[in-house]
């Protein structure tokens, strides 16, 4: 087990766009008593909320700037960490250089079947609004399988593009991260639920560190296939027949 002698270091766990299990991932973090995380601080500051470019990353930068400031609050912890949606940012290539002058810990979560986080995003849309509707606040994520969203029909259109823009933001993420030099650790969803205990195993050695809390209660909002989630399957199927990630379609696990 590493100690704080040197004051807490800024962790990132990055992910290009939702839906890769980047939740999950940071309340196991967020639970270890050497661990301080914030979550998606920098979002509520971003374009999704009418800001310029330019405006927003002024915004998120004087918040990162005020955050590596006061690492030094968090005494006791090892790391003082916080998950970011790289398509909120409004400057990724000055983020980029920030995380790489800062010294940050970079964890990478991300999904590599961008269909199936295309399905998973509208689905998570939809099941938001109706719990909100039945309980007052809405779940974007599902605590037991009674509360997931029955299977139904996707705008083939919409899927498309947003697989799109989900592949897109992953390419610039992995470029910018490794145009930076920096010494991440990718973590891929489909592995991370399939074997959580082994990728806990290989944060740990990473950041030095052990004792993550093995947090099974894991319930996929989505089945794996989509035939059993997607009632107009036929009609997607053919929407994608031409893109590059047409076969993540039927892929079994992602």
């Amino acid at each position: 087990m590493s100690d704080t002698s040197e004051g807490p270091r800024p962790l990132l766990v990055l992910m290009p766009r939702g839906r890769v299990g980047s939740n999950l991932l940071t309340s196991q973090l967020n639970a270890h008593r050497q661990i301080k995380m914030f979550n998606e601080v920098l979002t509520s500051m971003g374009t999704r909320h009418g800001k310029r470019k330019d405006e927003a990353w002024i915004e998120q930068r004087a918040w990162l700037e005020a955050f590596v400031a006061g690492l030094s609050e968090h005494a006791k912890r090892r790391y003082v960490g916080l998950k970011v949606d790289f398509g909120m940012i409004g400057d990724p290539d000055a983020f980029i250089g920030f995380v790489c002058d800062h010294g940050f810990t970079t964890l990478y979560i991300h999904r590599a079947n961008f269909v199936k986080q295309a399905v998973s995003l509208v689905r998570a849309r939809a099941n938001a609004a109706r719990t909100r509707e039945k309980y007052g606040a809405a779940l974007w994520g599902i605590g037991s399988p009674e509360d997931a969203l029955p299977p139904g029909p996707v705008d083939p259109v919409e899927i498309e593009q947003i697989a799109g823009v989900m592949m897109r933001q992953h390419e610039a993420c992995v470029s910018g991260l490794e145009r930076a030099g920096i010494d991440y650790l990718p973590i891929e969803y489909a592995s991370f639920t399939r074997d959580m205990n082994g990728t806990l195993v290989r944060i740990e050695a990473f950041l030095g560190i052990d004792g993550i809390t093995r947090d099974t209660r894991f319930v996929k909002g989505t089945d794996d296939d989509l035939r059993l989630a997607v009632t107009n399957f036929d009609a997607l199927q053919a929407r994608l027949t031409h893109e590059p990630f047409a076969s993540m379609l039927v892929e079994g696990v992602g």
